[in-house]
């Protein structure tokens, strides 16, 4: 009995000296220090020791019609929006693309809260900075706020928090309702687990390969040359241990109930052929929310807003637009 104990003990000795030493055997691919602003119209600001990156785009005319704040979906970025900006500017916009902390440009280190309701306060705190810069009228303007699947749950939040400075509510085939991220052991902390995370995302995940395919499913379409390395530049880890087993952690939705109370006009977009986020979804916002106006795009897929932009435009502009 004790021989088999001892082998057992054994076995288990070299498991954990295997996990703690073989994914230092790897490297992790980043995307190494730069002071350069990723484009033309990027700023970063930081917050709470986090430093967002977003971009800012004035309106075409004197005199701000409306402000509006994009949110991308997972593995998105500002890059996401590139095909809708353009046109929210010409019609007299002010538009507000930002990344997420973990996405894009922005702060991807360990330690960061990724619950909605902390994107919430660190989304506001950014607009409130922004608010301060602006022409007094341009300022005190409410801002539609505008949000891609994971996006969604942002914007969600941030209308619940501050309804009163919230104009509209547009959810991009939005996912809405709670996962579980308790379900997460505390494991993926240890340093070791850490950096096998880093390692297999850095090396196999992000790829031209892996990227090609997400991007097939959730566009409903293959990607060019173009799309591939606007996700997959925006994706790579600036710095590690990286953010990763934070967001498996903390990522939590917002219950609903407050967006019910309040009055807040919503917008549900979505595809077609969405496989990401099904119907059920918006039938259960629909349910739970009556005033929720819905529209489907015809042949779209997940991104509806970068694969189909003039009906995507035209339906959100149509929203903006519409009075209460």
């Amino acid at each position: 009995m004790n021989k088999w104990i001892k082998r057992i003990l054994l076995f288990i000795l070299i498991i954990f000296v295997s996990i703690s030493i073989l994914p230092y055997l790897f490297t992790v691919k980043t995307s190494g220090p730069t002071n350069e602003k990723p484009f033309i119209e990027s700023s970063f600001q930081n917050i709470d020791t986090i430093d967002l990156h977003y971009r800012f785009y004035s309106p075409i005319t004197d005199e701000a019609k409306g402000k509006i704040i994009m949110v991308h979906g997972l593995g998105g970025s500002t890059f996401s929006w590139r095909n809708n900006v353009q046109q929210l500017q010409d019609e007299g916009y002010l538009v507000l693309t930002v990344d997420l902390p973990g996405f894009g440009y922005s702060d991807k280190s360990l330690g960061t809260d990724h619950s909605q309701e902390a994107r919430s306060e660190l989304l506001w705190s950014l607009l409130d900075t922004i608010d301060l810069s602006l022409a007094e009228d341009t300022g005190k303007l409410d801002w539609t706020l505008v949000g891609h699947s994971m996006g969604g749950g942002t914007v969600s939040a941030m209308a619940m928090n501050r309804s009163e400075d919230t104009e509209k509510l547009v959810l991009v085939s939005g996912a809405l309702f709670d996962n579980n991220p308790s379900a997460i052991p505390n494991l993926i902390y240890y340093a070791p687990i850490r950096r096998a995370i880093d390692v297999v995302y850095s090396n196999v995940i992000l790829t031209n390969t892996r990227i090609e395919s997400f991007l097939s499913s959730a566009y409903g379409r293959n990607p060019s040359k173009k799309e591939v390395e606007g996700y997959l530049n925006a994706l790579k880890l600036s710095e590690t241990p990286s953010f990763i087993p934070n967001f498996l952690k903390t990522t939590k939705s917002k219950p609903l109930e407050k967006l019910e109370k309040n009055k807040i006009p919503i917008l549900f977009l979505t595809g077609e052929n969405d496989t990401w986020v099904p119907e059920e979804q918006y039938k259960k916002l629909k349910e739970l929310i009556p005033r929720t106006k819905v529209n489907v795009i015809e042949g779209a897929a997940h991104c509806s807003m970068e694969t189909h932009p003039k009906e995507f435009n035209s339906l959100l502009l149509d929203f903006i637009e519409e009075k209460d």
